[in-house]
């Protein structure tokens, strides 16, 4: 198991101790793409001993079997690319299409320029609305987030795993997204505190984290943001029907099960942000003077 992504042996939501994550299962795939292996030995209160090997084939011309002066260099026939299972952590490398790169984001040096995205479209009516009037259900005090009309959307990921944290900035970045990253639960709430505070489009929320679990900042965030106006989605290895149906009681708009696909990842998100800009653009509409609001 502990080569396994995610496995944790404390599987409540406000486990003290860090799970196994992803870095040994990092290790167990790059030592198999060489060819090798990975065996480990462990003594209760005495400590764990990995070993890892690996082949070895000495090369022609080793052990002194003679100068090489005058012979011409050595060649090797072109590699063949090996075929590999799936990555364990995100899931099968499905043939993804050409990612979307957010307004004024080059592609990297010596990388094909990838499609453009589609511009966002604006708020229904066209109204240039920063800020829209409370949809009518939604109690007062209750904030509402601005319409976000220029720059890449904002995504908070909220993980204590500093690993799983770059998977999601690997999968997300690439697609135009821009990423803030929050630690643990706590971190994520004072976020929202601070003034002039980036309020993000949706938030990735890890359920199991030291301190406040993602149930406790779930729920501490539906005081002040409704699940139409800031889509929350709810990552975990934990796929127990009962804390699915809690998630869900307490507002999560999706669930997401480690390890995850990338492409459900992207799709999840994007659909969720398109339902966003739905009930935000029509708060707009109706708001705008002759839109037909109160």
């Amino acid at each position: 198991r502990v080569f396994e992504p995610f496995q944790q042996e404390d599987t409540s939501e406000s486990r003290k101790y860090e799970g196994i994550g992803l870095g040994l299962a990092i290790v167990s795939e790059v030592v198999r793409l060489h060819g090798g292996t990975v065996d480990v030995n462990s003594v209760q209160d005495k400590g764990t001993t990995f070993i890892v090997s690996l082949p070895y084939k000495p090369g022609k011309n080793a052990g002194g079997g003679g100068s090489n002066v005058g012979k011409p260099p050595l060649t090797s026939a072109p590699k063949q690319p090996r075929a590999s299972r799936p990555s364990l952590w995100l899931g099968p490398p499905n043939l993804l299409p050409p990612m979307p790169v957010a307004a004024g984001v080059a592609p990297a040096a010596g990388a094909a320029a990838p499609a453009a995205a589609a511009p966002a479209p604006a708020p229904a009516g066209g109204q240039a609305c920063t800020t829209v009037a409370v949809p009518s259900g939604v109690p007062t005090g209750r904030k509402v987030p601005e319409v976000r009309r220029d720059g890449p959307r904002v995504i908070m990921s909220v993980d204590d795993d500093h690993i799983n944290q770059e998977v999601m900035r690997s999968v997300l970045e690439p697609c135009g997204f821009k990423i803030i990253v929050c630690m643990n639960g706590t971190e994520c709430l004072e976020h929202f505190q601070e003034d002039g505070a980036e309020i993000p489009d949706l938030i990735l929320l890890d359920l199991m984290m030291p301190g406040l679990n993602g149930f406790d900042v779930l729920e501490e965030q539906r005081k002040t943001y409704p699940p139409e106006l800031m889509p929350i989605i709810l990552v975990s290895a934990k796929n127990q029907a009962a804390s699915v149906v809690k998630g869900l009681e307490l507002g999560c708009n999706d669930w997401i099960h480690k390890p995850f696909d990338r492409q459900e990842l992207i799709a999840r998100v994007n659909a969720h942000l398109r339902l966003r800009d739905v009930v935000l653009g029509y708060e707009c509409l109706v708001s705008a003077p002759g839109g037909g609001g109160a």
